[in-house]
């Protein structure tokens, strides 16, 4: 929260580029929602690289914080796409 202690019950959005190197989350979507527990963690759902090489950031974000990014990278020729 704003105080600095853990929140429950916030949501947090992560979202993948939507071109280039990236990643979908489940039902080939490229944003997925997930709710912060009593310590105030969230845990991205899962994400399948896509067939694109290279770095990318995957960024979360809740309410009117400064998102997040979170560095990733594909091997090429390996994913869905």
């Amino acid at each position: 929260g704003a105080d600095g202690l853990p929140f429950a019950g916030a949501t947090v959005r992560f979202e993948a580029p939507s071109a280039g190197p990236g990643a979908y989350f489940e039902g080939g979507k490229r944003a997925a929602e997930s709710v912060t527990d009593e310590f105030g963690l969230a845990v991205s759902p899962p994400l399948t690289a896509n067939s694109a090489p290279g770095r990318y950031v995957v960024k979360a974000q809740t309410g009117g914080a400064a998102p997040i990014g979170f560095a990733l990278s594909n091997r090429g020729g390996l994913g869905p796409d």
